[in-house]
C-alpha cells in the first residue's frame, strides 16, 4: 500500500470501509434500542488512531450513536472501530464500546 506507515493516508483508505462496515457490528453492541444522530457521509467517526501500526490497522472512534438504557433513556456512547485498510474481504477487526458520553 502506497501509504505506509502514514495513519493520516492511511485513515483516508478506510474511512469510507469505517462508515459502512462497522455500522452494523456497532448496532450490535446495543443491550436494548439504538439510534443514530443524523451526519453526512464519513461523519460516524471524529478521531483516528492506531491499533496496530505495524500491521497498519487503523481505530476510528465516534460519538453519534445513542444507546438505550434499561430504563428507555438514550443516552450518547462512544464507540470505536478498527479497520484493516489493506483488508478488502474482511476489512473490520474489531469494534467495542469506549464510554458513554461524547468525545
Amino acid at each position: 500500500m502506497a501509504c505506509g506507515k502514514d495513519l493520516q493516508c492511511l485513515s483516508k483508505i478506510g474511512q469510507v470501509r469505517a462508515d459502512v462496515f462497522c455500522k452494523e457490528p456497532i448496532e450490535r453492541l446495543a443491550q436494548f434500542d439504538m439510534k443514530w444522530e443524523e451526519m453526512h457521509i464519513g461523519g460516524r467517526f471524529s478521531k483516528i488512531s492506531w491499533k496496530d501500526m505495524d500491521r497498519g490497522v487503523v481505530t476510528y472512534m465516534g460519538d453519534k450513536a445513542k444507546f438505550q438504557t434499561p430504563a428507555g433513556v438514550y443516552i450518547n456512547v462512544i464507540y470505536a472501530c478498527d479497520i484493516d485498510p489493506a483488508d478488502y474481504k474482511n476489512p473490520v477487526k474489531g469494534v467495542r464500546l469506549v464510554r458513554p458520553g461524547r468525545l
